[in-house]
């Protein structure tokens, strides 16, 4: 079911073995050992469901109408202690931090056993936490039975979110579910992108070709408004329950996000890390790795709202938010789902910062938002302040707050007084 190269109730691809795990845990006492297993009961318990309340979506032209705030205090002190703490692990041979990290994770051998006792398709880390939050968030439960379910996925090359998609659905409804689906991605066979767009995600790209949709241009490039445009074109007879989007730092459609001249900030912290940014953004420093995925994460959240039917759900992997303009998309998310909740599966390593975000009954979003929201897709930053200089980083709008509630309509947003001297200067 599926589509080519989808088995209806699992398949044969293997992707590393199932052994025993023979490592030594780390040395210590018995209380050192207790402090390292800390945690194990909220292993399930890692999320946190926004209050509906509090969002209240503003008028399309209020969005990035102001220049940004800087980033909240808290968000920045727990931000600089990951850090710290990330600093520490490079104070320790690497023979020796591997095996306490094999020791401290949990769910190190989730996915080699599901390989070994399952057999399902493309099996990885990623799989088995996509996997737990479809099933623990219920969003392809609610499936009438002899309708074709529609879905989408964006940025999954390599197959792990269409795949545990495809499990999920036999699992629930068999073959009582007509499923169709749909992806789209930076086209791995396209001559102008990097390798790294092409390493490791060609094989499933081939196998399903017919699935996969790459745009007017054959890009693939979620960064170009026509490109958007052309997919929301493609879906608009399709009722689409549920879209996933991998904005995540691992993700290799990362080198295609990135404009061509990155901002200094980024320059030169990759040029201490002596990393190229379009090669390998997991290398960058933790609070620069955010900032190199922006563009991504909003073109990809973009695609996904004019895509999305109502009452469907969306499924978004990205690095914690810790930026304004990572928690102004936060709002904008919040203000169009019933309910968001971000969280951390199981099989999340402790060792990166990358989360999920759950959007639950999609309410629908206006034509002049979408509009709104398009005009700032494009290979350079989207909320890029016009007029920067060269050797300055460019300025960031975000959207302006909405009028609280019980505002008489017409009345016009207020602007913060930090923004208002932003706006000022």
């Amino acid at each position: 079911g599926g589509g080519p190269g989808l088995r209806g109730r699992g398949g044969h691809h293997r992707s590393g073995g199932g052994g025993r795990d023979t490592a030594r845990p780390p040395p210590g006492t018995p209380e050192q050992r207790a402090l390292a297993l800390r945690g194990r009961d909220r292993l399930f318990d890692k999320e946190y469901t926004f209050p509906s309340e509090v969002f209240s979506l503003p008028e399309p032209d209020a969005l990035f109408a102001v220049v940004e705030a800087p980033p909240d205090n808290e968000l920045l002190t727990m931000r600089a202690r990951c850090l710290r703490l990330q600093s520490k692990a490079h104070a320790h041979p690497p023979d020796e931090w591997s095996r306490h990290t094999r020791f401290t994770n949990f769910t190190s051998r989730v996915s080699s056993q599901l390989r070994t006792k399952f057999q399902p398709e493309v099996c990885s880390d990623v799989w088995a936490e996509v996997f737990e939050i479809l099933h623990r968030y219920e969003l392809l439960r609610n499936v009438k039975e002899g309708q074709p379910l529609h879905t989408c996925h964006v940025g999954d090359p390599a197959g792990s979110f269409v795949c545990a998609t495809n499990h999920m659905v036999r699992q629930l409804h068999a073959d009582r579910v007509q499923w169709e689906w749909l992806a789209m991605s930076a086209n791995p066979f396209f001559e102008g992108h990097t390798a790294a767009v092409g390493y490791g995600t060609d094989q499933f790209v081939a196998s399903t070709e017919s699935k996969w949709f790459f745009g007017t241009d054959g890009t693939g490039l979620v960064t170009r408004p026509s490109n958007v445009r052309a997919l929301w074109t493609a879906c608009r007879d399709k009722a689409v329950q549920l879209i996933t989007c991998d904005c995540s730092n691992s993700s290799p459609n990362i080198s295609t996000a990135l404009p061509p001249k990155p901002s200094p900030l980024l320059a030169a912290a990759a040029a201490a890390a002596d990393v190229d940014p379009a090669e390998d953004v997991m290398k960058l420093p933790l609070d620069e790795q955010e900032m190199a995925a922006a563009q991504l994460r909003y073109c990809q959240v973009v695609l996904a709202l004019g895509v999305l039917s109502a009452g469907g759900n969306m499924v978004v992997k990205m690095p914690a938010p810790t930026e304004s303009r990572s928690v102004s998309l936060l709002y904008v998310l919040g203000c169009v789902f019933e309910q968001l909740t971000m969280c951390r599966p199981s099989c999340c390593p402790d060792s990166t910062t990358e989360v999920y975000l759950v959007g639950k009954g999609f309410r629908g979003v206006s034509e002049a938002h979408l509009h709104r929201l398009l005009q700032f897709v494009d290979a350079a930053h989207p909320v890029a302040g016009e007029g920067a200089a060269a050797d300055q980083p460019a300025q960031v709008r975000v959207f302006q707050p909405s009028t609280p509630p019980g505002t008489p309509p017409g009345t016009p947003p207020s602007t913060p007084p930090a923004a208002e001297q932003q706006q000022q200067q």
